[in-house]
């Protein structure tokens, strides 16, 4: 297996130059995922859980499968953050690989609330949370944005964790699901949200527009936002100005180094800067003390 940090700075040069063709160009798609799909396991360990993936995918299951990892660094935060009787919110929780552990770590008298559109996805996360003995989970078939309605969905046919609510390419097959505000389903339920972890693939922005009651309460939080500022402005917002939005909200910024769980901070600028060289970044947000 290869060293995270290599792996991310391959596909970080490579992730430009694969999407369009991938996209664009069905056999060439339809071939590299069938290969991929004859080398990947169905099932990987990650720590000491066990979770049902997608072989054939470009994205969450070739990482783990390369590097026996995912997202080590942020993931190592959020469980360090997280305590018994906490509330942890998964926006795009895929299948599980941060729901799970989150559950057990906030036991029986926390909350964990998963959000995931893609139905394939979620009955993995669900076969997953059951497989690991974790109950208790709240699971939500919606995307989260900027309003409570119902938008298309577009799903990519080579990584199982880039399906999009907005996207201006091509060759996606896209349908309708319902999208929901987080300040709604926070406000039905009455949860007291301790830590979000977001990973919407550009609708970033939007997510956070749907959430400004929480944002405006002065709760002390931590939030986990995966930063594309390329996805963000092919939509037309803009990266800075989402950074800036944050630290007026009393949140102190700073990028995760997934080898070393090193938390870099910065401002919105120097945030930027860092995004020149990758696809993504984690930006840790905080705000407060998590006691």
């Amino acid at each position: 297996m290869g060293s995270p940090s290599r792996f991310n700075r391959l596909r970080s040069k490579a992730a430009p130059l694969l999407r369009p063709m991938f996209e664009r160009i069905a056999p060439i798609r339809w071939m590299a995922v069938r290969l991929l799909g004859l080398r990947q396991p169905s099932e990987v360990m990650l720590d000491e859980n066990r979770f049902e993936v997608a072989p054939g995918d470009f994205g969450v299951t070739l990482e783990l499968h390369a590097t026996g990892g995912y997202e080590e660094g942020t993931r190592r935060f959020c469980l360090e953050y997280l305590r018994e009787g906490m509330t942890f919110v998964d926006i795009g929780a895929h299948v599980g690989l941060y729901s799970v552990p989150a559950a057990k770590r906030v036991g029986a008298t926390g909350r964990v609330l998963a959000f995931e559109p893609d139905e394939v996805n979620r009955t993995m996360l669900e076969a997953n949370l059951e497989r690991n003995g974790v109950s208790g989970v709240e699971v939500f078939p919606f995307g989260v944005c900027d309003r409570d309605g119902r938008l298309p969905f577009h799903r990519s046919g080579f990584n199982t964790g880039d399906h999009q609510l907005f996207h201006s390419g091509r060759g996606r097959a896209s349908s309708e699901i319902e999208v929901v505000r987080l300040d709604t389903i926070v406000d039905r339920l009455d949860a007291k949200v301790d830590l979000i972890k977001m990973d919407v693939q550009g609708a970033e922005a939007k997510v956070l527009a749907g959430m400004q009651e929480l944002l405006s309460s002065g709760r002390a939080m931590a939030m986990i936002v995966e930063l594309s500022p390329w996805m963000l402005r092919d939509i037309g917002d803009d990266p800075f100005e989402l950074l800036e939005g944050l630290v007026a909200h009393g949140f102190e910024l700073g990028t995760i180094d997934e080898a070393s769980g090193h938390i870099e901070s910065g401002d919105a600028g120097e945030i930027l800067a860092r995004c020149v060289d990758s696809s993504y970044l984690n930006v840790r947000c905080l705000r407060g003390s998590r006691s």
